[in-house]
């Protein structure tokens, strides 16, 4: 997972994504033809749009908890504009499209050419050391020329998405744009992943985290593509190491995702997407690999709906963090800050799972794979796998309080403190409920698609946001404002302050992860209500 500590991150990490970007107006909901509603995220976007353009010119490092800096402005800008990419993409706004695409390419000046890299943990060598490359590779670098994989891997995954849209359009509707951004982000993403899952060395290593096997220190030194193996095997540490040894991270899932996305774009338009058959069959050994531990981590849950039904739920890779610090005290439900060790550990009610925030990956990661593996021709999930993640949302997540909705931090619906004293922060932690911000910013409402019960939610939040009276209001300032403790007292940042003149920056940003991902959202009664709300 990632650790970041900068101030002007923090609102960007409670932010913390992209379903079928298919630039056509293709799904039965009126919303996408609604004027009104299609002003309200151009205007959205018009504020905020200069703001990443400045950040899509590098250098924007950013310092994690330990002492490292690295290139943020490509992780906060997939963040921010992956709902927006998913609008356009369902609602066929080509104009908003082509703005994310020239977006996009500003970050493709911003990598460097090197011909060596500096690994963690090379095999045989010191924690640190550098050494040379096969060739030459571009690459986004921090300040101290490391490459942080999470960060770059996170918006190559956009960059996939935005592949596999082109490629979908018709031939005749592909502008100049298009096409020679299609030319150029291929590259990009062919040479990343080329390096990424098949170099050897590799990258990977678990050894900074003391893993081992039979008290020896696990193989460093790994390709993404051996990486997977061993996760798979459960190879990388042993029940002495840490729980979290063989866990899936969000960097694995996002170059699994970003494969998988380029090697629809080339089964669908190989004069476009242009790869030898040969390497093209290599990734595709390496994303059976892929699947086939994604779908190793995921437990169905029997749930019931709000009529008492019993309905499935699905958790991803329960139990692997378990031993994680950032786990400490999700087991303590109190509304006090936890002092001391009396609730370090506790035993958990359930086996962890992953924080409601990261898993935005879930919606990101599994319905571009649901998507295209018929056209790979591979065996992964339907439709129904995206109906347990709307499920689980709803009936476990969701509190079921459609009037004062909270949420819980954990998938599993655990409602405990999280990541406290996080990287040695002091007073630092997220209470009860204080994540409840990614039920807004998350991309969750796309799962309305798949359970009625998730529309009736957004159709509730969104009154709440755009247009609730001075209670509702209250109560998003109270529990939706990015809530988190630092030196031990609660702070949160204005998303529903008070004032009524100028313009809130932290409140557009969340408007804008917020109002285009409504748009599978229908409306009490159609574009009407959505007139109203919207206004």
């Amino acid at each position: 997972m990632r650790c970041v500590s900068a101030k002007i991150v923090f609102l960007l990490l409670l932010f913390s994504i992209l379903v079928s970007p298919v630039i056509q107006a293709s799904n039965n909901f009126t919303i996408c033809e609604n004027n009104k509603y299609r002003e309200r995220v151009h205007a959205i976007w018009e504020d905020v749009a200069p703001t990443l353009f400045v950040w899509a010119k590098g250098r924007r490092y950013i310092f994690d908890g330990f002492g490292r800096s690295h290139p943020y402005e490509l992780y906060d800008i997939q963040l921010l504009t992956s709902s927006l990419l998913r609008y356009a993409s369902y609602c066929g706004d080509i104009q908003v499209f082509r703005s994310i695409l020239k977006l996009y390419s500003r970050c493709f000046n911003t990598m460097e050419s090197v011909d060596s890299y500096r690994f963690f943990y090379y095999p045989g060598g010191p924690r640190l050391s550098a050494h040379k490359l096969d060739k030459r590779y571009k690459m986004w670098l921090s300040e101290d020329r490391l490459e942080n994989i999470l960060v770059s891997s996170q918006f190559l995954f956009a960059v996939s998405e935005t592949l596999v849209a082109i490629t979908r359009l018709a031939p005749d509707v592909r502008s100049p744009l298009m096409i020679r951004y299609a030319n150029t982000a291929l590259g990009i993403l062919r040479s990343h992943y080329i390096r990424w899952c098949f170099s050897a060395p590799g990258p990977f290593q678990v050894r900074g985290w003391g893993c081992k096997i039979n008290g020896r220190y696990v193989e460093s030194g790994l390709n993404h593509f051996e990486f997977l193996k061993k996760k798979l095997r459960g190879e990388l540490g042993d029940k002495r190491s840490p729980s979290y040894c063989n866990a899936v991270t969000d960097t694995d899932m996002f170059i699994i995702g970003g494969v998988a996305n380029m090697l629809a774009a080339r089964s669908r338009e190989p004069a476009l997407v242009k790869m030898s058959g040969r390497e093209y069959n290599c990734y595709l050994t390496y994303l059976k690999t892929g699947l086939d531990l994604l779908r190793s981590r995921l437990t169905f849950t029997e749930l019931k709906d709000f009529s008492g039904r019993p309905v499935q739920g699905v958790v991803f890779d329960q139990g692997a963090w378990d031993t994680h610090p950032d786990y400490r005290y999700a087991c303590y439900k109190g509304a006090s800050y936890p002092l001391g060790e009396i609730f370090q550990h506790a035993p958990l009610p359930s086996e962890t799972t992953w924080d409601i925030s990261h898993a935005r990956r879930y919606v990101d990661i599994f319905s571009s794979l649901v998507r295209d593996t018929t056209i790979l021709s591979l065996s992964f999930f339907d439709a129904s796998l995206l109906e347990a993640l709307a499920n689980q949302f709803v009936y476990k997540v969701f509190d079921g309080n459609f009037d004062r909705p909270l949420f819980s931090n954990f998938w599993g619906g655990v409602n405990g403190w999280y990541r406290v004293g996080y990287s040695g922060r002091k007073g630092y932690g997220y209470g009860p409920s204080d994540l409840s911000i990614a039920a807004l910013t998350g991309g969750f409402a796309f799962l309305a698609q798949y359970n009625k019960d998730v529309g009736h939610l957004y159709r509730k939040l969104a009154d709440m946001v755009l247009c609730g009276s001075d209670k509702d209001k209250r109560w998003l300032r109270e529990h939706f404002s990015g809530n988190r403790y630092k030196n031990y007292k609660r702070f949160r940042l204005p998303f529903f302050s008070k004032r009524t003149g100028g313009k809130s920056d932290s409140k557009e940003i969340l408007l804008l992860t917020f109002v285009p991902s409504l748009c599978l959202v229908p409306g009490y009664s159609g574009a009407q209500r959505w007139d109203s709300i919207l206004k």
